[in-house]
């Protein structure tokens, strides 16, 4: 038995503080469907990965089935997985998994989240969530002295990661900057991509600094969006 990735679709990826995640989810589904030529009928299961959209709309325990509303799709298994920013790829590394057990053979997997909304304190609250809240509640106390949340997540957890690397590997601004011209280069070729206008490695070093030494054009942006992938086995129709 083998498994197969089919077919792919996304939503355009952006801000859109009116949309739910489940809403995204959906257009993502709809347009694989029509991508893949898939009846609703021919799903044996569908497997969603999700991780703070549930903060942000108010939509837990079921996000998958609140995504499925309006698809077609009824009555077929649907897991729902939540694994910080390996959500969705914790889904599909299931579903290939029980693909290739034999267990299912035609499986939608999607990954859809929401994290930007008109209240920074909202969306880093969610954001936060992807921490030791019990651990690392001080940074919540240092919030709540302050009145803003600044740099105090990316410094202690994001730029510290990148500080730990540059000490260990001796890498230099303009490496992590290259990372940068690079991915915004891929998202220049993705009509779907939040940020599409190239960059140049100075201008990256010419952004703010946000927590050293991550300026404001090495850190991902606030952003909403789905994708879905077509799963099958190699005996699927």
């Amino acid at each position: 038995m083998s498994a197969y990735i089919t077919a792919a679709a996304m939503t355009k990826f952006g801000r859109f503080p009116e949309r739910t995640a489940g809403d995204l989810g959906k257009e993502a589904i709809l347009a694989l469907m029509q991508t893949a030529g898939l009846e609703a009928k021919d799903t044996d299961a569908v497997y969603v990965g999700r991780s703070f959209a549930g903060s942000m709309d108010g939509q837990v325990c079921v996000p998958g089935q609140a995504g499925l509303r309006g698809t077609g799709i009824n009555d077929v298994p649907v897991l729902n997985f939540e694994n910080a920013c390996a959500s969705a790829a914790s889904a599909l590394h299931c579903a290939v998994n029980a693909v290739l057990a034999g267990q299912h053979d035609t499986i939608i997997v999607l990954g859809m989240d929401k994290l930007y909304s008109t209240s920074r304190d909202e969306s880093m609250t969610a954001l936060f969530g992807a921490l030791d809240v019990h651990a690392e509640h001080w940074m919540l106390e240092k919030r709540r002295e302050t009145g803003a949340w600044g740099s105090i997540f990316m410094e202690n957890y994001y730029a510290k990661i990148a500080r730990d690397y540059v000490k260990e590997s001796g890498a230099r601004p303009a490496d992590l900057a290259h990372v940068s011209v690079k991915n915004r280069r891929h998202a220049a070729a993705n009509e779907f991509a939040q940020y599409q206008k190239l960059i140049t490695e100075d201008q990256v070093l010419a952004s703010p600094l946000v927590a050293e030494p991550l300026r404001q054009l090495m850190c991902s942006p606030l952003t909403d969006g789905a994708a879905a992938m077509l799963v099958r086995s190699d005996r699927a129709s």
